[in-house]
């Protein structure tokens, strides 16, 4: 795959037509589709041990929304695009996770929801559940939303609604579980037709006196 990417941006600096320019370039975006569907599936036959530290809530979305938006393809045919709302209250406890494993899970989610038709605005919120140890994060969408069987395997590898064309079939939502259970979280959907949809994704809280060092102040 490397080989592939490499020797079409050799061929793309050779040509000079634009149609064998755009070529090329859907070659190696099918090659980096590829090679990100590869790791993908590695996640599942050999998932990575999680090096849990207390991490800022804040940090972390928006390090999600940041790398769901740079992978975010926006369809030039589509008026107004996608817009991602972040609101996240500053007084949050932590939260102890891999932090790059959930940026990975949560901004599955969001480009999830970017990728949904008709979307307009994409909205992350959260807040914490004392009582739970929890901090729970809601990623709305105000797209066409799921109906019943789009809901029922949604987390199915490879899995996409005959209805909808907006979303990508691959390993997004099941990579996303995958990551979050891995790191003591939980991710659920709730959905009408036409009423977008809610993601609740629950991550544990840090324990107070743990006195770990948090992922940011370790970068």
């Amino acid at each position: 795959l490397a080989i592939i990417s490499g020797r079409c941006d050799l061929l793309a600096e050779q040509m000079e037509k634009q149609r064998d320019q755009r070529s090329l370039e859907a070659i190696r975006l099918a090659a980096e589709r590829v090679g990100g569907l590869l790791n993908a599936l590695k996640l599942f036959a050999d998932p990575p041990r999680p090096n849990p530290l207390a991490v800022d809530v804040g940090w972390l979305l928006g390090r999600a929304v940041r790398e769901a938006r740079r992978r975010f393809r926006p369809d030039p045919r589509r008026y107004p695009q996608p817009k991602v709302r972040l609101v996240v209250d500053g007084q949050l406890p932590r939260i102890l996770v891999d932090g790059e494993q959930v940026i990975d899970a949560i901004s599955e989610v969001v480009l999830n929801g970017l990728e949904s038709e008709k979307s307009e605005t994409i909205e992350v919120r959260a807040y914490a559940v004392p009582q739970d140890n929890r901090v729970v994060v809601l990623v709305m969408d105000d797209g066409e939303g799921m109906d019943g069987e789009t809901l029922n395997h949604a987390f199915d590898p490879f899995f996409s609604s005959p209805t909808k064309s907006g979303r990508r079939q691959g390993l997004g939502l099941a990579k996303s579980r995958r990551l979050l259970g891995l790191n003591a979280g939980d991710i659920a959907l709730r959905s009408k037709g036409g009423d977008g949809v809610i993601v609740a994704i629950s991550l544990p809280l840090a324990p107070m006196e743990s006195g770990e060092t948090s992922e940011e102040q370790a970068a």
